[in-house]
């Protein structure tokens, strides 16, 4: 029986799916859960991982639902993993969304918001209590949430000290008064980006 367990989220494709790959083969006694929002792809990665070497995979991959979007997919999923007694070793968050081309306003900001940094903290938050002894937990981000991307100093000022707040209230007023800014059109004047990604993932960096 596999003596530790990883979960990958948004790991059907792209680097979800590679970062699981690499999870295998490198560690033989690792279980692995392929977490994906929808069942049949999700299923459909596992057989295919499965079929390219199920000699080295054998029966340590399986899906598991996971919907950024769907707390309760969220609460069920780690129902799951306590089901199995094993708790968790490795949680990889790499599940996000992105709006394609330029769409940009608040409700594009609330929309990719509630996926990249709320679903990802609500994953975290019901993980945790599963967490083993010197588990460990990897935010999959990107360089558009470094801080260098918010041009106002004072904004980037309490990014760094929302960090402290465990509780995350400041990086959530932070989020809010930038979608008010949206809405009202000052938001350049007030040194945010034109870019609801880049902040998403910004306050996501912040978890």
């Amino acid at each position: 029986d596999a003596a530790r367990t990883a979960l990958v989220t948004g790991a059907n494709k792209g680097i979800g799916y590679e970062i699981v790959r690499g999870l295998l083969a490198q560690d033989p006694h690792l279980r692995v859960y392929l977490g994906a929002r929808d069942r049949a792809l999700g299923e459909a990665a596992v057989r295919e991982i499965v079929g390219a070497d199920a000699e080295v995979v054998g029966d340590r991959l399986s899906y598991l639902h996971v919907d950024l979007n769907d707390e309760a997919s969220i609460v069920e999923a780690a129902r799951h993993i306590e089901s199995t007694g094993h708790g968790l070793d490795i949680l990889v968050n790499n599940a996000g969304m992105a709006f394609k081309g330029d769409s940009f306003d608040e409700n594009v900001f609330r929309t990719t918001l509630a996926v990249n940094y709320f679903g990802t903290k609500v994953v975290t938050l019901a993980m945790l209590p599963l967490m083993n002894d010197h588990g460990r937990i990897i935010n999959v981000t990107s360089q558009a949430g470094l801080l260098k991307n918010v041009p106002g100093p004072e904004l980037r000022e309490r990014f760094v000290h929302a960090t402290e707040d465990v509780m995350f209230a400041e990086v959530e007023t932070l989020c809010e008064e930038f979608a008010v800014a949206i809405r009202d059109g000052t938001f350049l004047d007030k040194g945010w980006p034109k870019s609801a990604y880049s902040i998403s993932k910004v306050a996501e960096n912040v978890l």
